[in-house]
């Protein structure tokens, strides 16, 4: 066999050629063979070289945490071939899984073969980073049921904060609730790099509210003054070395800080408590005040018993009261009162009540007293009253003219032997003055006034009456015959009538002497001439008179006197 490069001429060489694939494109190579000296023709071969194709298109480096679940690699091409050495070794079709268990950087290789021709291979490197430390945090985290909470915070980059210890989906905050007591575990990671940490558990305790309650006995809460009284208290809610105080009506009592306290120098109506400043955990409130234990601190004292009147002044006849009042007597005092030093009622009762009383009659009472707190004697004697008893007023009420015309008045006069007096004329109807001592009165019929007049020192009351009687005609006679002689009839000569404003009434005897006058129609003759019978006969009369209408007129007869 001998070989050319050239179709004709040329040198031949009986060593094949090796072609060159270091440029692409097609060279022609030719050879003959040599029979019995014979060269034949040459055959010619062509070689075509043809351009590898490029490297695959790949991302470098690829960052991956330690201990991350990688996935295969990938490259863009086609009849990948992947390798872990950059030159020679064995390409395998499947794309390897990097491991991430070790920390550093690994690299691989991919190249592409198109039309039998493989690529330069492409270098992927793996870079597998430490995964960064746990956040720090602070842990447990205490709050109370139903606090306001904060959000959670821990020192790190880039937190998550989980609800669980392994997988879920972490948040970038996270408060936690209060309202259910008890504890709970969240969890927190930092991620450095791509790469998250390992979770910190953070612990979160809610703690239940609390209500500190405290009660305080005594040993006694009703005792007489300087009597020794004890106090207890009991506590619960109150916590580890609470503050502790006893309180008088609301203020401390200076160095109680105990359980227990005593005293027998408390005021009388103390009203004791007892406060505590619980430390528990979570109390709310925090301050509890106790129940309250109201004293009856009685004082020591001796009885004592006053007595007084009612009235003090009193009316003959009138009932008069005497009540005694007494302090430091018990629950039930007796009262013993003494009229003139004679007892005269005993027992209960506070009053004893007469209206037998004499003026100047002396008034005592001696009380039995039942006090729990005495000091000495259980008997206490009263002030000596002396009992006024007064004398009603005289009263003598008249009218000025007893008989008037319809239309007229008539003065109303009261007289009295009290000197500080009230007076009330009644009724008050057609009066001037209801109150006055005198008044005028123009009633329209025939009335009876009654004047009550009040003593106003003593209040005891007098009375009388006064008739006024009302005509409305004018009538005056004289009767003509009278008898003197105490037989009770027709005693008395009278000038009768109505309607009579004012008169004179003159008789004279048969020598024209006068022997009587008048200018009162209640002032009769009773035949008498200085305190003398006269004798029996005949006697001229002289009767001149007013009307209420302004006109006058007279009269002139004779009366006969029969004995």
């Amino acid at each position: 066999m001998l070989w050319y490069t050239v179709p004709f001429g040329g040198v031949s060489s009986s060593t094949a050629p090796t072609p060159n694939t270091a440029t692409a494109g097609t060279v022609s190579y030719y050879v003959s063979q040599t029979v019995s000296g014979c060269e034949s023709t040459l055959a010619q071969i062509d070689v075509t070289v043809t351009p590898p194709p490029a490297a695959p298109n790949v991302v470098s480096p690829i960052n991956l945490c330690q201990n991350q679940v990688a996935i295969a690699l990938t490259a863009s091409g086609a009849s990948l071939l992947w390798y872990i050495v950059p030159v020679g070794g064995t390409g395998s079709s499947t794309a390897p899984v990097p491991s991430t268990l070790v920390i550093g950087t690994t690299s691989y290789y991919v190249s592409e073969v198109n039309n039998g021709c493989e690529s330069t291979r492409a270098q992927i490197d793996v870079i597998v980073n430490p995964l960064p430390a746990a956040p720090i945090v602070v842990t447990p985290i205490s709050y109370c049921q139903d606090d306001v909470a904060l959000p959670l915070t821990a020192t790190g980059t880039n937190l998550l904060w989980y609800t669980f210890a392994i997988g879920g989906v972490g948040t970038a905050a996270l408060t936690p609730p209060t309202a259910i007591a008890g504890d709970t575990s969240y969890y927190v990671s930092q991620t450095i790099g791509g790469c998250e940490s390992p979770r910190t558990e953070i612990v979160i305790i809610i703690n239940p509210s609390v209500v500190p309650v405290v009660t305080i006995t005594s040993t006694n809460v009703n005792v007489c003054q300087g009597t020794l009284i004890s106090f207890s208290a009991i506590v619960n809610n109150a916590g580890i070395n609470p503050g502790m105080q006893w309180l008088l009506n609301g203020n401390s009592i200076a160095g109680e800080t105990n359980l227990n306290y005593s005293s027998n120098v408390l005021p009388t109506n103390s009203i004791i408590s007892f406060q505590v400043n619980s430390t528990a955990i979570c109390a709310n409130p925090i301050i509890a005040i106790s129940n309250l234990i109201n004293l009856n601190i009685t004082p020591n004292a001796s009885p004592i018993v006053t007595i007084e009147s009612a009235p003090e002044i009193v009316c003959t006849g009138q009932p008069i009261t005497i009540t005694a009042t007494g302090i430091f007597g018990g629950s039930n005092p007796q009262f013993i009162f003494r009229l003139n030093g004679v007892s005269v009622q005993s027992g209960a009762s506070n009053t004893f009540t007469s209206d037998l009383l004499q003026n100047g009659d002396l008034f005592s009472v001696i009380m039995s007293s039942n006090y729990q707190c005495l000091l000495g004697s259980n008997i206490a004697t009263s002030n000596i009253i002396n009992i006024e008893v007064a004398l009603p007023p005289t009263v003598d009420a008249s009218a000025a003219q007893d008989t008037i015309i319809n239309g007229q008045s008539t003065l109303l006069t009261g007289i009295t032997n009290a000197t500080n007096t009230m007076y009330l004329w009644e009724p008050a109807t057609y009066l001037v003055c209801d109150i006055c001592e005198s008044t005028n009165a123009s009633p329209i019929a025939s009335t009876t006034y009654f004047l009550t007049v009040s003593d106003v020192r003593t209040g005891c009351i007098g009375r009388d009456t006064v008739d006024v009687f009302v005509t409305n005609e004018f009538n005056i006679f004289v009767p003509t015959a009278f008898s003197p002689n105490l037989d009770g009839t027709n005693d008395d000569l009278f000038v009768r009538g109505t309607g009579i404003k004012t008169f004179t009434f003159d008789v004279y005897d048969r020598w024209g002497m006068k022997i009587f006058t008048t200018s009162d129609q209640k002032i009769s003759w009773d035949g008498n001439h200085k305190d003398k019978p006269v004798i029996a006969g005949v006697y001229t009369y002289y009767l001149k008179y007013e009307k209420y209408d302004g006109t006058f007129g007279e009269l002139k007869g004779n009366v006969s006197l029969v004995r």
